[in-house]
Parts: structure tokens; sequence; C-alpha cells
């Protein structure tokens, strides 16, 4: 098999060369990063105003969760919800708020940006994620946790099976949940960049959430810490090791994210296009022809992924693309 692992980029993680092992460790592994996956905002009108100078509207919705509109956007790192024009006031700011939603890539700049604003976290997502040897699994972190939590009275759950799932510790309905999982199961392309990673994830909301904001707009390092402390006292085992600085999750470049969205053309449609060219059809002239019928939503993917392709460069976008296209070999 061609070893491919030079093209890769540097920050790309070809494989865990040492592992750690002690008692005290939740996951046997070494930290891969740590940080905000996903973020709710409950905020006053002027930061909401803010926010909408710096994203762009993709799609609007009929109104959902409390409130009568909702939009879908694009923001710094991919898209996010916006929920306005409150159907019940707040004691806080009446009907003059409004709830913006992050996740994955999306929300580490809100989650920068915001602090200190006017605003109040309904859920926040904390991520640890431990490069590990492939044969590590959630049921095997949950079974080093499940002492702990069971003499605590925490609910114990499972989605998904054989091996790869995603374990639960705490209830849904609890202001404090810990999930477990294999990023690389759930995303080839993530397996590809950055080989086994195993994610331990502390989801708080409404309080907990709240509490933890707090901290987190006095220091970023001692918000990490505090919830690395609610997994100790879920799980009895430790996430971080409090000699040294957390640093930042990993997450996949704009370069593979518009890569994917060729690959799967090709992946679906390859041959016939080949058939096309062979041939002399002008597909191109069609496809920009098609393209004057799109409908708002259609449109804007096409310009968005256009503007991707610009933004990153041609040769960075066709690398990307014959690293995903090597899965399929």
């Amino acid at each position: 098999m061609l070893d491919r692992s030079a093209e890769l980029p540097p920050s790309a993680n070809r494989g865990v060369q040492t592992y750690v092992s002690r008692t005290n460790t939740l996951v046997d592994g070494v930290p891969f990063g740590t940080g905000v996956d996903y973020l709710t905002l409950t905020m006053g009108l002027d930061v909401s105003a803010e926010l909408l100078t710096c994203t762009e509207l993709v799609e609007r919705f009929k109104g959902q969760q409390g409130f009568k509109q909702v939009e879908r956007r694009v923001c710094m790192g991919g898209q996010c919800s916006r929920r306005f024009e409150p159907v019940t006031p707040s004691r806080r700011w009446a009907c003059g708020y409004e709830s913006w939603e992050w996740s994955g890539s999306a929300a580490p700049w809100p989650a920068m940006h915001l602090r200190g604003k006017d605003c109040r976290p309904s859920r926040v997502d904390v991520a640890f994620d431990f490069s590990v040897s492939p044969g590590l699994l959630a049921d095997d972190v949950l079974d080093r946790a499940r002492p702990t939590a069971e003499q605590r009275g925490l609910k114990l759950g499972i989605a998904g099976e054989d091996g790869q799932n995603t374990r639960y510790i705490g209830a849904i309905g609890s202001q404090r949940r810990i999930r477990i999982y294999r990023k690389d199961f759930e995303d080839e392309v993530w397996k590809l960049l950055y080989g086994p990673v195993l994610r331990v994830e502390l989801v708080l909301k409404d309080d907990k959430a709240e509490d933890w904001w707090a901290a987190w707009c006095v220091s970023q390092d001692g918000a990490m810490r505090e919830a690395a402390g609610h997994i100790l006292e879920m799980t009895g085992f430790s996430v971080m090791d409090h000699t040294l600085p957390p640093t930042e999750l990993h997450r996949i470049s704009p370069a593979f994210e518009a890569a994917h969205s060729f690959r799967w053309a090709l992946k679906q449609f390859g041959p016939v296009l080949d058939v096309a060219f062979a041939t002399g059809i002008d597909l191109v002239a069609l496809a920009a022809e098609r393209s004057q019928n799109l409908c708002r939503t259609a449109k804007w993917r096409r310009d968005h992924l256009q503007a991707e392709v610009e933004k990153v460069g041609i040769e960075e976008v066709e690398r990307a693309m014959r690293l995903l296209l090597s899965l399929d070999d």
C-alpha cells in the first residue's frame, strides 16, 4: 500500500508513538486538545446586532422553541442558528433578546469573542480529545468510570453497537452529562488526518452552564480545569494534566471541507462524468445553465463552496481531494 503520510498536513497525527497509562487518568492516551465544541447563548439585542454584522443569512424557517423566527446563518468556522422574536418575555431582557447556537468548528469564535458580553449560556459542551491506540473504545473508558458513576447514582447510557458506540454518564435531562466516543469512527476524513482519537465531552446546561461561563469569562485555563473537575467528580478520574496548559481542539481544515463536496460528486457520478467528457458533451456549459435556476439555498451553497475554494486555493483543494479519494482505493 502506498504510504501517503508525507502528503498530510503538518498538524496531522499519523499514529501515537507513546501512550500514558496512569491509575488516575480516565483515558489511556496522549492529550490531543481541549475546547468548546457546542454553545447556546441567549443575549440582548445589542450583542445580536454585532453578530448580524459578521454573519450572513442562508435560510429562514418557521418559529420553534419559543421564538417566532429562526434563521440559519454563515459564521466564522461554519454555520450557526439564530432564534429571535421571542414568545415569552424574560426577566433580564423582557422581549428584547435572541438565542444563538453554534457547534463544531463554529463554536470557538463566539466562545472567545462573547466573553463578558450581555449574554447567558443555556448549554456548553467542553471536549477533551486523546490520541489513543486503535483498540481503545468508549466501552473501555466507561468500564473504568463505572464504579464511581454508579456509586454517585449517575445513569449510564449507550447509543450504537459493536464497539462503535457512544457511552453516556448522567441522565439526558440533567444539568451535566458526559459523552464518550471515538471521533474517528464518525468521520473518515478525521480518521485520515488524525488517526484514532477518543473524545470525552462534558455537556453543561442551565445553572451549570452559567457557572462555567462565569469561570470562562475570567480565565480560559481555569474554565477548562473546572470542566475537568466535573468529570473527575463524576468518574473518579482525571482528563487533564494540571501541570500543563490546555491546547486547542484539532479541526478539519477548510481545504478538506471543500474537497469533501467534490469527492462526493466524483464517487457518485465519476463514471458518468468521464463518459460525458470522452464523448464531448459540454457539461461545463450545462452546469452553468443549471446554476441559473437554482433555489436561493442551493445558490448560496454553490456560491459559498466557490468562495471557500478561492480562499484556500485550487492547489490545496486538489491535494486534499487526492488524499480523500485515496480512502476509496
